[in-house]
């Protein structure tokens, strides 16, 4: 069976299609509680947590939604990646709150929380995170996410995941998703699940390897839900899929056997993640298009609200599609050097055949960027058309490099008086400055390090799965200070903002690679290749490298299997320099 994508996101049932009704708040005790027809939200006043949801009378939540981004590492991650991981502390974190603010907007209200997430004990390593809640009168709970790695964090091969995970009392164990299935899948392991509506146990989802590991992700799903035939809790994303699983275990890596598993005394976990990182296969890593990446920033939405009736004997939405708006956001120039600016065009479209009154939009950049148009009104957009609003951008001097989002929303009223949004994003690249005169490649900042064994190493041969465990960069008889130690394949790429001319190295397999290993060293200015090299073996001595980058933007070092398979293909990039304007 084949399946094909024929366009349309529009899904019925996810929004209700009524006019939102009237919120009351109240803030006392330390606890802020908003409350509508049939339904109420809690939230800690002082960490901004969301504590509660409750439904006709029934809570739903155990424990609110925290940042995810650790998984039981599979089997071709144990005792490789899993081990930058711990380091990291990313199996252990804790939230420390630092803003918390409550609001009104447009008749929601709103609590907005930052916060710095990293594992007690663990220095140099966290993540940057930002939820904004908006609680509407439609009983929808609109959560808008933001998290970026910091220091040691940000030098892990890959992220396992990046979401959210929250937690509901045990009784609601019917699972129902609209996504891929129905067996579990990852981003390398889907095209022989088809996407479809299915439902099963929460216990049903376990799948029993010899080692527990993680198990149960589904991709591109649209909504899901747990349910218990009376009440239960609907997710779904705002304009693009997520990924979805569920489990009733904690703590699955600290388990040698299936039957050491111990149960969450907080009920069942729901991941609803943004992104999840293949699982690849034996000795080799998660291939690049497939990694949730260290150095990007993340920024999506999540809408829940409860389900209760025919929908939560199901655990479907019912009713009909609410037509939404789309969201489109572009820039002249997505790679800005310290406080430079672009000019940005935000589109927004009505596909339904009725217009869409009362728009609005809501732009959002990285922390430290700003936007000139933080929020404006779009009015009445008519069926079939679209407006478009024009939004300058400005980096910041500080902060780090790599890919910063910048969000918008956009809100409007649809057919029934509905609520309804949509979002879009663009990824804008913080570049560091150009180098100067003659530099060390390993002294510049990575935009891009991929490699086929372990990081990549500074000034160290590559070692093995572990950060820092490589020794000097070693080719025949000849030794090196400075360089890259590398395992094809590999790709490293770093900016040069048309400041350089030439590249120099000496390149070869290092001693510590096995006798059978062969590569090829490629060197690429604005991805045209301007060296390739010929096949290099373990008894070759070093090769010299020099290669014309005259106002290359980006210099791109990869190192190829040779088309023979990657096993023991230790390779050094011996010297690497880079000659620039002074």
């Amino acid at each position: 069976m084949e399946q094909f994508d024929i366009g349309g996101k529009q899904l019925a049932g996810v929004v209700k299609a009524q006019a939102p009704g009237s919120l009351r708040t109240t803030d006392s005790g330390g606890r802020v509680t908003v409350e509508g027809k049939g339904f109420s939200y809690g939230f800690d006043r002082a960490g901004g947590e969301l504590t509660s949801i409750r439904a006709q009378g029934h809570e739903l939540l155990s424990k609110g939604p925290e940042l995810d981004v650790w998984r039981a590492p599979v089997a071709n991650e144990i005792n490789s990646e899993d081990g930058s991981w711990r380091d990291a502390g990313l199996d252990r974190l804790k939230t420390k709150p630092a803003t918390v603010h409550v609001t009104e907007e447009d008749g929601s209200v709103v609590v907005a929380v930052t916060s710095t997430v990293a594992a007690p004990g663990v220095k140099n390593s966290s993540f940057a995170q930002s939820i904004r809640y908006t609680v509407s009168g439609s009983g929808e709970l609109r959560i808008d996410h933001r998290a970026q790695a910091q220091g040691r964090a940000r030098t892990v091969p890959y992220l396992p995941r990046i979401g959210l995970s929250l937690q509901l009392q045990d009784r609601y164990d019917q699972f129902t998703w609209y996504g891929r299935g129905p067996e579990e899948n990852y981003n390398d392991r889907e095209d022989g699940a088809p996407v479809g509506v299915y439902a099963t146990d929460v216990d049903k989802q376990f799948s029993g390897y010899l080692r527990p590991q993680d198990y149960g992700n589904h991709e591109e799903v649209r909504w899901a839900s747990l349910s218990d035939g009376r009440n239960g809790l609907l997710v779904s994303g705002d304009s693009a899929a997520f990924s979805a699983g569920v489990t009733p275990y904690t703590d699955l890596d600290r388990a040698a056997y299936p039957f050491a598993l111990k149960q969450n005394p907080n009920g069942n976990t729901l991941h609803l993640d943004h992104a999840v990182s293949g699982v690849s296969e034996t000795f080799h890593t998660v291939l690049p298009e497939y990694q949730v990446r260290p150095t990007e920033e993340y920024a999506y939405s999540l809408r829940l609200r409860p389900l209760a009736g025919a929908e939560a004997l199901t655990g479907k939405p019912a009713g009909p599609v609410v037509c939404a708006p789309t969201a489109k956001l572009t820039a002249h120039d997505t790679s800005l050097p310290p406080g430079a600016s672009t000019k940005a065009e935000l589109t927004v479209g009505n596909p339904c055949d009725r217009p869409l009154r009362d728009a609005s939009v809501s732009v959002s950049p990285a922390d430290g960027w700003t936007a000139d148009a933080g929020s404006a009104r779009v009015g009445e957009v008519a069926a079939g058309g679209k407006k478009t609003i024009e939004v300058k951008i400005t980096r910041g001097k500080e902060g780090p490099i790599g890919k910063r989002l910048t969000t918008a929303v956009v809100t409007a009223t649809s057919t029934g008086g509905a609520r309804v949004s949509a979002e879009a994003s663009i990824g804008l690249e913080a570049t560091p400055p150009a180098p100067v005169g003659k530099v060390y490649v390993s002294d510049l900042d990575l935009l891009t390090a991929d490699n086929g064994w372990g990081p990549v190493e500074l000034d160290r041969s590559n070692g093995e799965a572990a950060a820092g465990d490589g020794t000097t960069l070693t080719i025949g008889e000849n030794t090196y200070k400075k360089g890259l130690g590398v395992h094809a394949p590999s790709t490293v790429e770093v900016y040069l903002g048309g400041s350089c001319t030439e590249f120099a190295a000496e390149v070869g397999l290092d001693e510590e690679a096995d006798p059978e290993g062969s590569v090829v060293f490629e060197v690429l200015a604005d991805g045209k290749k301007v060296y390739t090299g010929k096949k290099l073996t373990n008894a070759d001595t070093a090769v010299p490298v020099t290669a014309d980058v005259t106002g290359a933007q980006r210099l791109t070092l990869r190192v190829t299997d040779s088309g023979d398979g990657d096993a023991k293909d230790h390779s050094d990039w011996g010297d690497a320099t880079v000659h620039c304007a002074t």
